[in-house]
């Protein structure tokens, strides 16, 4: 394999990772959004034990914020959303099935090499062999 493909290949490999910490991503954002929207609701339960003003009476400014953080973090979580799904359908793209179907247990159900082998009933040598050539025809 020449210098080329094996940069090529490389650079689907980390493409096709960003799989995984989008979806991980997501799970985060969500529950932080989670976290903020409990925190509008109930802001005592925040700010029982930071010192106190005892003029405050509108916490607007406060739900504010929360809403332009949630917001913010609406945001991140669609763009990982959307990566992990540009992810799958180029994976779904791949003509061959053994290929396509090595690279959604590798890359979207996080198997190793041994599970995928098993799972597929091929060795682990021809397994990676596939694996091989399903990024010589994934498109990026």
């Amino acid at each position: 394999m020449d210098d080329e493909i094996r940069k090529q290949n490389e650079l689907k490999k980390a493409y096709l990772q960003q799989y995984r910490l989008a979806k991980i991503k997501c799970i985060h954002i969500r529950d932080e959004i989670e976290q903020l929207r409990d925190a509008k609701m109930f802001p005592s339960l925040l700010l029982n034990d930071m010192p106190h003003s005892h003029n405050i009476t509108d916490l607007s400014g406060y739900a504010a914020k929360i809403d332009t953080e949630i917001g913010k973090l609406q945001r991140s979580r669609l763009n990982a959303i959307n990566l992990y799904t540009e992810i799958s359908n180029k994976i779904n793209c791949v003509s061959n099935g053994n290929e396509r179907e090595i690279l959604r247990m590798r890359y979207l159900d996080i198997m190793c090499w041994n599970e995928i082998a098993h799972k597929m009933h091929y060795s682990i040598r021809q397994t990676t062999r596939i694996h091989g050539n399903a990024l010589l025809h994934f498109k990026l």
